[in-house]
Parts: C-alpha cells; structure tokens; sequence
C-alpha cells in the first residue's frame, strides 16, 4: 500500500534496498524496499491455497462486496454475490459494519493482479455444489436438453398490443409473424396517408408487407 514512509521506516534504520534506476542527468538514484522482500500475495497463495477458511476483519464495504484484511497486511474481496445463500447481496451486504470479523474460505488468488477472492457463503461447504453432486468450476459434464418452450402469435386483428400462448413441443419452431409499427412520431403523417398507424405495412418506400422470423 502507498502508506507513508514514516509508518515502514524510521530515522537512521538501515535497510536493504534495490537499485532500479540511476539517471546522470539528474544526479537521481531511484532505490526499491519492497523488492527485497517477497510478494506477499505470493507468501499467500502458498500458505492458504483455495478452499482454506479464513477470518478477518471488514476493512472497508463498497457496493459491490466487503474487503477484508488478512495476513501479510494484504485484503480480500468478498463480491456481492459471495456473501449469502438465502439473500441477494445488496440485502446481506447491510448486515456487516466495518470492523466486524468474519470467516471466509479462499476462492482464488491472482498474484500477477494483487487480487485475492472471499467467498462468505461457501464456509460450511458449496450448497450449490452438493445440489448437482459435487459439480465444480471448470467440470466437465454432459447435459440433456430439456422440452423448448414455443411462443405463437396470433395473425387475427392486428394491433399494439397482442396475447401470447405458450405451448411445450419436443423440438425448436420457427414462426413467421407480421412485424407491428406502432410509431406515434409518425401518427400525425399516417393520418395524412389515410393508414392507421398501428398497420402491419411498415411506413418505408417500398410499403411492402414485411415480416419476421424469430424463434421465441
């Protein structure tokens, strides 16, 4: 973190320093501390690697998840969607207070990104996991597709708004339907022509019926 050096260091300590730059020009040597050391999220993932259970304390909470401190001086994100089971994250998210401890469990570490990721929800076991017997990131499964929803419109008086029936068939449909144009910008102009607005011929040059295939 970019503390002041007063906080690392103090007043005739010696330390151990890397050379990074040296510019003549300026008569400036540019010295590095913390290249002597080891990168704490390094010293992380090898001491607590995914799936350890943490604790620590809420450092800070934004609106999407709670960072909490952890060993090495270094913190982790809990993201909304890590925090609870039962609630969607902006309600859980309201019962922590900053200074709160809470145990978490090590979803994953990025050492080239500085990013450890915190997982609330999963201390006591993945629920979803245990769901679909013990199914994970990165699994590979085999699926069956299940019967496909097909939507139809009716063609009879056609209007702005239309009803919809649902139906179960075995395989995907494809249904031509007219398209609709219901344009009030141009209501005053369909008047003029002498042509409802809401007509199934689109308001182009060509005037030509148009439709359209989708598949619900």
């Amino acid at each position: 973190k970019n503390g002041h050096p007063g906080k690392i260091v103090s007043t005739s300590q010696e330390v151990e320093v890397m050379v990074l730059e040296i510019d003549g020009a300026k008569r400036r040597v540019s010295l590095g501390l913390k290249q002597t050391m080891r990168n704490p999220w390094e010293v992380f993932a090898e001491t607590h690697p995914e799936g350890t259970v943490v604790e620590g304390e809420v450092k800070n909470i934004t609106e999407f998840g709670l960072f909490v401190g952890l060993d090495g001086d270094i913190d982790g994100m809990v993201h909304l969607s890590d925090i609870s089971w039962d609630e969607r994250g902006e309600d859980a998210i309201q019962n922590y207070r900053k200074g709160d401890m809470v145990q978490a469990v090590v979803s994953e570490v990025d050492t080239d990104k500085e990013r450890i990721s915190l997982s609330i929800k999963n201390v006591g076991g993945d629920k979803f996991a245990d769901a679909v017997g013990g199914v994970k990131r990165g699994s590979v499964i085999t699926v069956t597709v299940t019967p496909i929803c097909r939507v139809t419109v009716p063609n009879s008086a056609p209007s702005v708004s239309r009803s919809v029936t649902t139906s179960t068939c075995a395989s995907p449909t494809w249904t031509a339907r007219p398209v609709v144009w219901a344009c009030p910008s141009r209501h005053a102009k369909s008047r003029k022509r002498k042509r409802p607005w809401n007509s199934t011929v689109p308001p182009t040059r060509a005037r030509r019926l148009a439709t359209s295939w989708a598949q619900p």
